[in-house]
């Protein structure tokens, strides 16, 4: 089953470009991450993988009261409010987003939330993105959505920590002091075994999982 990636119809915004199509950033471009209230900020792609799923693929649309509509599979994680004023935000995978929650949006420059008001499950076969920023967080058709797909079940039924959080910090120990780096390899084989993850050659896989290897730190955690 393939994880979380983006429909090739979507577009982001570059720093220096402006508005492209995701197929069209590769790794180095800074894309537009996220808004606060007062300051927008970019984050460096590090990593852009592309994939042209079967006929038989599905995926989901959905739109916005806003008029805004996101393409994705269903496995990808999102950022859902209950409300247009609630603080209390929840990652889900696509698939288990309800209709009247609310996903933050970019607008004029600021983060805002629109209600979605249609799910439409799709099927077929087209090209699908999965840019990987250094935030963790990018900003496809105005939506702000996680960079990342799926979990082990295990975390992603967890109220204590989110899947999103469980990617993001498994893809930052690249950036981890060297004794953290030499203790993390040495003791890789058993957070493998703690994750249920099966060595191969070039993926490592948990059920419904798939993750692309890197020579980065170690070599984990990649979602295509």
């Amino acid at each position: 089953m393939p994880s979380g990636c983006f429909s090739g119809e979507s577009w982001v915004t570059t720093q220096l470009r402006g508005s492209v199509p995701i197929g069209d950033v590769e790794s180095g471009d800074e894309v537009l991450s996220h808004c606060t209230d007062s300051k927008c900020y970019y984050s460096r792609i590090i990593h852009e993988g592309k994939h042209a799923w079967p006929e038989d693929f599905n995926y989901i649309q959905i739109r916005l009261e806003n008029g805004q509509k996101l393409e994705l599979s269903h496995t990808h994680f999102l950022m859902v409010f209950e409300d247009a004023f609630s603080d209390v935000v929840k990652y889900v995978w696509a698939r288990d987003v309800h209709l009247f929650k609310y996903l933050p949006i970019i607008k004029n420059n600021r983060t805002s939330r629109s209600k979605v008001v249609q799910l439409i499950q799709k099927r077929g076969s087209q090209a699908f993105h999965n840019p990987i920023t250094e935030s963790g967080l990018i900003t496809v058709n105005g939506v702000v959505a996680s960079v990342y797909a799926v979990a082990p079940g295990f975390i992603y039924k967890s109220n204590e920590i989110s899947g999103h959080e469980f990617a993001h910090f498994l893809y930052s120990i690249e950036g981890m002091d060297p004794i953290t780096y030499f203790l993390t390899r040495r003791f890789e084989p058993v957070l493998y075994q703690m994750l249920g993850v099966q060595r191969g050659n070039s993926t490592y896989r948990i059920p419904g999982m798939y993750w692309l290897s890197l020579e980065l730190a170690m070599d984990f955690f990649k979602p295509t």
